[in-house]
């Protein structure tokens, strides 16, 4: 049931593969070849070694044009989806639109997140400087965050019933692709029993 859940309903969204990853398969072998070529070729400088050289690179060269060519013709899908596939939202059109005008050579700049020396003192905005500063800060935030623990009654939250358009609220805030338990399944699924009434019971 789940995995036809993420067949049918799961959009990948952001999760979605570069050109490079998702021909890596192909890319890879060529690109060891040519290096090896290029080591051969620097050591012993031969005719021979020089025409395997030149013909690996263009086995790369054209095995990145097609990957490229290829990661253009997926992102149009998106936006055009073949066949019977639903209609994307136009939050994701615009993604794919984005990413078709940045191209797939592009990329953005990692920001690092800023971690400081006290991560529980508001006040004290000394950030840290060295990796080591920064993993005892991240070190100690988790473990300060995931040791807390509450107190609670399992009985009497148990015979509490959720109302019926309580279920669809918290429903409704799920993020697609994501499950929202350890079921493992995604939220999109949970989403459309609710379109069809004799499966609502299974929400509840």
């Amino acid at each position: 049931m789940v995995l036809a859940a993420k067949q049918e309903l799961l959009d990948e969204g952001r999760r979605r593969l570069g050109w490079f990853i998702a021909a890596q398969g192909k890319l890879m072998p060529l690109i060891t070849k040519r290096n090896e070529a290029t080591r051969a070729q620097s050591s012993t400088r031969t005719t021979e070694g020089k025409v395997k050289l030149q013909r690996a690179r263009k086995e790369v060269r054209r095995a990145v044009n097609d990957a490229r060519a290829a990661w253009v013709c997926r992102t149009i899908d998106i936006i055009q989806p073949p066949g019977d596939a639903r209609p994307p939202t136009p939050k994701v059109v615009w993604d794919a639109i984005r990413l078709l005008q940045r191209g797939p050579g592009a990329s953005r700049p990692v920001v690092s997140m800023v971690l400081y020396r006290d991560q529980g003192d508001n006040r004290n905005k000394n950030s840290c400087v060295t990796q080591k500063e920064c993993g005892e800060a991240m070190a100690g935030s988790a473990k300060q965050t995931f040791s807390q623990t509450g107190t609670f009654y399992v009985a009497a939250i148990a015979k509490v019933r959720q109302r019926e358009h309580e279920v669809f609220a918290a429903t409704a805030k799920l993020s697609n692709g994501k499950s929202g338990s350890d079921a493992e399944c995604p939220a999109e699924y949970w989403k459309a029993l609710h379109d069809d009434s004799d499966l609502n019971a299974l929400v509840h």
